[in-house]
């Protein structure tokens, strides 16, 4: 995934639920991202990127991924 929304924490979980193996991330952001992909439960990040499948909006996609990953 090349492109900001590969260095986004919020979006990390999700994009590993969908099946992404390669994030394209600025340097700045690779401890970050690296640090929060090694932490994720890859069953629960597929059963939850199902389900935000199913939401109406990025915004609702956006709130779930927060209240399921909360940042550090």
């Amino acid at each position: 995934m090349c492109g900001a929304l590969g260095g986004d924490p919020v979006a990390a979980p999700l994009l590993v639920g969908l099946g992404v193996t390669e994030l394209s991330v600025d340097p700045v952001s690779v401890p970050g991202i690296k640090a929060r992909v090694r932490n994720l439960n890859y069953p629960l990040c597929r059963q939850r990127a199902e389900d935000c499948l199913a939401l109406e909006s990025a915004q609702a996609v956006r709130a779930a991924s927060r209240e399921i990953w909360p940042q550090d």
